[in-house]
């Protein structure tokens, strides 16, 4: 006898339209899920946001003991060749500073930050390759000048000396141990002084 037309189990299986279909499908559900995560997530900071992060501020523990606007001028502070240096290219803006700074050991030291700023960076690159060339003279630092409340402090003297250009401006740093004899190139004292020549731009900006 001839078979039933059409007899038999339904067939259950997916067709390959099904399968696309289901896949499209799969396919939206992860695009809406991942536009609905980056709605949520916190806004990134703007370029203003960016440019107005504080400074790095140093390693170092320290306190300001004394601060000084410089509006007499650099060349009058100055020795030597760069006292001549300004002679040609004044500066338009010192200031002069000393902190008391403390190694990791809690031992304090004295140390001197003096920021130049210039009129623009090519004069700061130069002021900063005559002013770290030895026996070019320095800006003088405030216990230098003997100002008011400085007469116990020790001599810097170039022992723990570093300096560095940030944009237009110059920073000059010196350290000096208090109750000891410091010796010329010190790598506790220097790394002090460079860690320290990050207040550069805050001191420039707020000398007092």
């Amino acid at each position: 006898m001839q078979a039933p037309v059409g007899g038999g189990a339904q067939r259950t299986g997916i067709t390959p339209l099904g399968w696309a279909l289901r896949g499209a499908g799969l396919v939206a559900i992860s695009v809406i899920s991942g536009l609905i995560w980056l709605a949520f997530q916190p806004a990134g900071p703007s370029d203003e946001e960016q440019q107005a992060a504080p400074p790095p501020q140093p390693e170092y523990r320290h306190e300001k003991i004394l601060s000084e606007d410089g509006f007499q001028g650099c060349e009058l502070v100055s020795t030597d060749q760069i006292a001549e240096f300004f002679r040609d290219n004044e500066c338009n803006h010192l200031t002069r500073a000393l902190y008391r700074s403390y190694l990791p050991s809690g031992e304090p030291v004295l140390t001197s930050v003096i920021t130049v700023r210039m009129p623009d960076i090519a004069q700061a690159r130069k002021l900063n390759e005559v002013i770290t060339r030895d026996g070019t003279g320095n800006v003088r630092d405030l216990v230098d000048d003997e100002r008011a409340g400085t007469e116990d402090m020790p001599s810097l003297n170039d022992r723990g000396y570093w300096s560095e250009q940030q944009g237009e401006l110059v920073v000059i740093g010196d350290s000096a141990y208090f109750d000891k004899p410091t010796k010329k190139g010190d790598e506790k004292l220097v790394d002090v002084t460079r860690e320290m020549l990050k207040l550069g731009w805050p001191q420039d900006g707020q000398p007092n």
